[in-house]
C-alpha cells in the first residue's frame, strides 16, 4: 500500500473526537474575532458622540469592487468544497485557484480605497481637519455632533450650522480638531484585510494539497473548515461596510 493510499485511509478512520476539537478550534477562532470587532465598532461610536464635529467619510468606490470580489470568492470556496466531497479533484482545484485570485485582488481593491482615501487627506494618523483635501459634500462633510446637522462649507470657510444667519465662521474650531473617522475607516478594513491574508495562506495551502492529489472526500475536512473561515470574513466585511456606510 502506498503512502497516499495510507493517509486517505487515516483521514477516513479520524478519530470523531479529533474531529470534534478542529471544529471547536474554529468556533472559538471566530468568536474571539466577532468580540474583538465588536468592541472596536462600540469605540468606534463612543468616539463619534464625543467629538464635537465628525468627518463623515463617503466610502472609497475600490471597497465596493472589494465586496463584489469577496462574494465571488465565497461562492467559488462553496462550489469547493461541493467538488471535493464528490472527489472531483479538477473542479476542487480549479475552484481553490480562483478563490485565491479572487481573495487576492480583495486585498489589491483594499490598498486602492486606502489610496483614494489619502488622497483626500484622510490619513490612518487622523490628521487635523484643515489639512482635509477632496471635494467638501462628495467625498466628505462634517458634522456637529451636538445637533448632527452638515456644517456649510463656502469660499474656503465653515459656517456654524447653529446659526440662524448662517454666517458664523467656525474656521478656528475645524482647524484645531482631529480626524478620528478616518483612523477608524483606516484601521478596521486594514484588520479585516490582515484575517483575509490568514484565510489567502491557508487556501494556498489546500491549493498545494490539491496539486499534489492528497485532497479528497475522506479528508474534506479541511476545505470545510477553510470555507466556513472564508465565509466568516466575508460576512465580516459586509458588517464592516455597513457600519461604516451608515455612521458616515
Amino acid at each position: 500500500m502506498d503512502t497516499l493510499a495510507l493517509e486517505n485511509q487515516a483521514s477516513n478512520s479520524m478519530d470523531p473526537k479529533m474531529v470534534k476539537a478542529k471544529k471547536m478550534l474554529l468556533v472559538v477562532g471566530i468568536v474571539s474575532i466577532i468580540m474583538m470587532f465588536s468592541g472596536l465598532t462600540s469605540a468606534y461610536i463612543v468616539s463619534r458622540g464625543g467629538a464635537p464635529f465628525w468627518v463623515n467619510i463617503t466610502l472609497p468606490s475600490a471597497f465596493w469592487v472589494s465586496t463584489v470580489l469577496m462574494l465571488l470568492s465565497s461562492g467559488t470556496m462553496f462550489i469547493a468544497v461541493r467538488a471535493i466531497k464528490k472527489d472531483n479533484k479538477r473542479l476542487t482545484t480549479m475552484m481553490l485557484l480562483t478563490s485565491l485570485v479572487l481573495g487576492s485582488a480583495f486585498v489589491y481593491s483594499q490598498f486602492q480605497g486606502w489610496g483614494e482615501m489619502v488622497d483626500n487627506g484622510l490619513y490612518m494618523r487622523g490628521d487635523f481637519l484643515e489639512n482635509l483635501k477632496g471635494e467638501y459634500g462628495l467625498d466628505y462633510v462634517i458634522t456637529e455632533q451636538g445637533s448632527g446637522r452638515i456644517v456649510e462649507y463656502r469660499d474656503g470657510h465653515y459656517y456654524d450650522p447653529n446659526d440662524p444667519m448662517g454666517t458664523k465662521q467656525i474656521d478656528q474650531e475645524i482647524a484645531t480638531m482631529r480626524n478620528p473617522a478616518s483612523s477608524y475607516m483606516t484601521f478596521l478594513t486594514g484588520l479585516h484585510a490582515l484575517h483575509v491574508g490568514g484565510g489567502i495562506l491557508y487556501i494556498l495551502y489546500l491549493l498545494i494539497l490539491s496539486l499534489l492529489g492528497r485532497l479528497n472526500s475522506g479528508n474534506s475536512l479541511k476545505v470545510s473548515q477553510g470555507a466556513v473561515y472564508w465565509h466568516f470574513v466575508d460576512l465580516l466585511w459586509i458588517y464592516l461596510l455597513l457600519f461604516l456606510y451608515f455612521i458616515h
